[in-house]
């Protein structure tokens, strides 16, 4: 059995547990619990080059546009009619993950970049000049096969946060914001080679 030691020291009483404390037999379950882990797929890598990323709930391809709900006309990432998605993307793989590049007919080639560092939930993506090493413009892509087959999109500057449509939407035009990761499936997307 372990012992505890209580202190009195100036008037102020402190109790110092033993530092053997048994190890519980079942594991505790925490008071509040986070959404469900999607389940793991064996997708493998996504194809690098020229690609099509689309959200998986939706089937819209990302692409720029004026974001929605604010005054301001700033160009974001969102998603779009993959019939006039633009500009054109690709999937390169650099050092610890990939970049998304931007291939704008009228502002050359730029990178997906997560605002502020994207080292913050609720905040945005939108093209930037390319720069090496660069975490909040290095991305993961995670398989999942629930809750559909796809890729869990990641920044590495934030890669406890997911990336997914703002508030779930399936309204074209729709930002793409990083936020908690809920397990649903407009944080799902799928990479085909283009």
């Amino acid at each position: 059995m372990a012992a505890a030691v209580i202190l009195v020291a100036g008037g102020l009483l402190v109790f110092v547990p033993s530092r053997q404390q048994p190890s519980p037999t079942t594991p505790s379950t925490p008071a509040t619990s986070a959404a469900p882990a999607p389940a793991k797929a064996n997708l493998g890598a996504p194809p690098t080059g020229p690609a099509r990323v689309r959200l998986a709930h939706t089937g819209l391809c990302v692409g720029e546009g004026t974001e929605k709900f604010v005054p301001d006309e700033r160009i974001v990432l969102g998603q779009q009619d993959c019939a006039t998605a633009s500009p054109p993307m690709s999937v390169e793989a650099v050092e610890g993950g990939y970049r998304l590049l931007l291939h704008s007919p009228d502002n050359g080639e730029g990178c997906v970049t997560v605002d502020y560092g994207g080292t913050n939930a609720e905040v945005l993506l939108a093209g930037d000049n390319c720069e090496p090493g660069r975490p909040d413009q290095r991305f993961t892509f995670e398989p999942v096969t629930a809750p559909t087959p796809g890729y869990l999109l990641k920044s590495a500057a934030g890669a406890k946060w997911c990336i997914g449509v703002y508030q779930g939407s399936s309204e074209t035009g729709v930002q793409l914001i990083q936020g908690r990761c809920v397990g649903g499936p407009h944080q799902v997307f799928l990479v085909e080679a283009a």
